[in-house]
């Protein structure tokens, strides 16, 4: 009877419980997932980080144009004076021109006939046209004279340019920092052993070639901080990849600057 009873007792244990659930497979991706990347069209990215470097992006965009703006505030007092300088010279032009023409007016001298008294009387014309035109010059040089800046003004609006243009150049500098944080930590993820099995395993179902990040606008806004930097990426171009399941970073080229002092 004992030995039925561990006989029954042995089946009962190797029998699997009734009504417990089957292990469900793991998903190709899980190893790809369990790093924090999420398929992102034909990458898988550390979707987080790449919207971090997005709001870096926007904002270094927008310190640049605040430094093109006080830079342009800082200019006006220069360009004014220019302007104020040219129209000085244009009136003393004038002056001259009109002291010409009255001095040849009078010297066709009075009763020589109806041909001088008409060239004398178009040239007191023309001097009389020409007084109108200096005083016209006179008044844009009165209204330029007010829209100059003082001294004091100048200096504040030239100091202004200089912390906003190393406002812009910092933040295109952290922006570089991001993306290069950035694509250190998908060379890391790369590095991993299995990954790059699992991105051959997740596109295999989808008959696609997917690669690690950074994603194609990520590579384009770090393109955009090294080209303002004047850095010269060291990663490959695109052309130079390695077929897809196999490299996954993506490349990068440098482009020049705006040619200009600012970031």
């Amino acid at each position: 009877m004992r030995n039925l009873r561990g006989v029954i007792l042995t089946l009962m244990l190797a029998l699997p419980a009734a009504g417990a659930p089957a292990e469900e497979p793991r998903p190709p991706d899980a190893l790809l997932t369990g790093l924090g990347l999420s398929a992102e069209k034909t990458r898988y990215v550390f979707a987080d980080a790449e919207a971090g470097l997005r709001q870096k992006y926007q904002d270094a965009v927008a310190a640049r144009e605040r430094a093109m703006l006080a830079e342009a505030e800082a200019e006006k007092g220069p360009l004014i004076e220019q302007g104020i300088l040219e129209l000085q010279a244009g009136e003393q032009q004038l002056r001259e021109e009109i002291a010409a023409m009255r001095s040849a007016s009078s010297g066709m001298g009075y009763g020589r006939g109806r041909a001088a008294r008409y060239y004398r009387n178009q040239s007191e014309a023309a001097a009389r046209e020409g007084q109108k035109s200096v005083e016209q010059v006179r008044k844009q040089i009165a209204q330029a004279k007010k829209q100059k800046p003082d001294a004091k003004r100048q200096q504040a609006a030239e100091a202004g340019a200089r912390l906003a243009y190393q406002a812009a150049e910092q933040a295109v500098r952290d922006l570089n920092e991001a993306y290069d944080d950035l694509v250190r930590r998908y060379e890391e993820a790369r590095a991993r052993p299995g990954v790059l099995e699992a991105l051959e395993a997740a596109g295999r179902p989808k008959k696609l070639g997917y690669r690690l990040g950074p994603s194609e606008e990520s590579d384009k806004i770090g393109k955009w901080a090294k080209g303002l930097l004047k850095i010269r990426s060291k990663r490959p171009t695109s052309s130079a990849r390695s077929p897809a399941g196999t490299a996954g970073l993506g490349g990068l080229g440098s482009t020049s600057g705006d040619g200009k002092r600012r970031p």
